[in-house]
C-alpha cells in the first residue's frame, strides 16, 4: 500500500502569470494616470473659476450697496479699492483664498464713455501664481478675462451697464 499521492500545487500565480500581471498593471497605468492627474487639475481650475466668479458677484454687490446708498452722489468710489474692503462691508464673509497660492487683488478703474463728460466705473480683479497651462482654460471660462504669464485680470462691469466704451 505504498501508493503514491499526487502532488498538490498551492493556489497562486507562476512566475509567468505574475509577469503578465505586471506588464498589464503598467500598462494600464500610463494609460490612465495622466487621464486622471489631467482630470483633478482641470477640477482644480473650475473650483476656481467658481471663486473667481464669487469675488464677481461680490463686487457687482458692493456697487449695488453703493449705488443705493443715500449719499451714492457723494460716493464717487461704486467699486471698493481693496478686497478687504469686501469683508469690511460685510458683503462677503471672508476673502477666498487663491487656489495655486497667488493673491486676489480688486481696484477700480475709470473709463471715460463716448462723450467725454462721461465717466463709467469697472472692477479689476487680479489672480496671481495661474499655472501657464491653465491660463487659456481660464479666460475661456471667464469672460472679460486675460492673463499675462501667471496673472490673470478679469473685468468686472457695473451690474447696470449695458455697454462700456
Amino acid at each position: 500500500m505504498n501508493a503514491r499521492q499526487p502532488l498538490k500545487y498551492d493556489q497562486g500565480f507562476s512566475l509567468i502569470e505574475m509577469a503578465v500581471v505586471l506588464m498589464v498593471t503598467a500598462a494600464m497605468t500610463v494609460a490612465v494616470v495622466p487621464s486622471v492627474i489631467q482630470h483633478a487639475q482641470y477640477d482644480v481650475v473650475d473650483n476656481h473659476v467658481d471663486t473667481v466668479l464669487t469675488m464677481h458677484h461680490a463686487l457687482k454687490t458692493y456697487y449695488d450697496v453703493q449705488l443705493n446708498d443715500v449719499n451714492a452722489q457723494d460716493n464717487a468710489n461704486l467699486f471698493p479699492s481693496s478686497c478687504d474692503a469686501l469683508a469690511e462691508a460685510g458683503v462677503i464673509a471672508q476673502l477666498p483664498v487663491n487656489t495655486w497660492g497667488g493673491s486676489f487683488e480688486c481696484s477700480m478703474e475709470e473709463i471715460i464713455g463716448t462723450q467725454s463728460d462721461t465717466i463709467h466705473q469697472v472692477a479689476k480683479l487680479t489672480v496671481t501664481d495661474v499655472p501657464g497651462e491653465m491660463a487659456e482654460y481660464l479666460t475661456a471660462q471667464l469672460p472679460l478675462t486675460s492673463c499675462v504669464g501667471s496673472t490673470c485680470t478679469s473685468t468686472i462691469l457695473p451690474p447696470n451697464a449695458q455697454v462700456v466704451a
